[in-house]
């Protein structure tokens, strides 16, 4: 009774957008099938969300600074964007619309307010996983529409220095 009642939680937990739950994107793949889809496949779900949320959780254990909070606000922020893409079963739309929820949730987990070294060490982060997806780097062009969107906040360099 124990292992089923076990079972049924994990079950629960890795379906819903939980902090540092990156089993979700596991399930959304199991309920969408991007990944083998012969009509409009996408490797987002697995080759990005799943394996960048991995990734910054690892690296969050090293930061121990505000890096480690923005990792946290970020993932449950694009989990729950990911819950309002009403999926239709076209996975290329998934993808542009998943892409496209990361400007604002990085923003709105406080990226913009976090200093020069911080910002590119999470950048990299990224673009080193994505240049791993069949996608390449597509994600750069919301990295610079976040890094407008940030503009009025000052990330220059010089505006970062002491």
């Amino acid at each position: 009774m124990f292992f089923v009642l076990s079972l049924i939680s994990q079950l629960v937990f890795a379906a819903s957008p939980i902090p540092g739950n990156c089993n979700y994107y596991l399930e959304k793949e199991k309920d969408t099938g991007c990944f083998v889809k012969e009509q409009n496949p996408s490797d987002y779900l697995l080759n990005f969300g799943y394996r960048l949320c991995h990734i910054y959780h690892q690296k969050a254990k090293t930061w121990n600074d505000e890096r480690t909070a923005f990792v946290e606000k970020v993932g449950m922020c694009l989990q729950e964007e990911m819950e309002k893409i009403l999926f239709n079963g076209n996975c290329q739309d998934l993808e542009e619309k998943a892409y496209a929820s990361h400007p604002g949730c990085y923003i709105r987990s406080g990226y913009c307010e976090l200093n020069v070294v911080q910002k590119s060490s999470i950048v990299w982060t990224a673009v080193a996983a994505d240049a791993l997806s069949k996608t390449g780097n597509k994600s750069a062009y919301y990295w610079f529409q976040l890094l407008r969107d940030c503009n009025g906040k000052s990330t220059s360099v010089a505006d970062q220095l002491p």
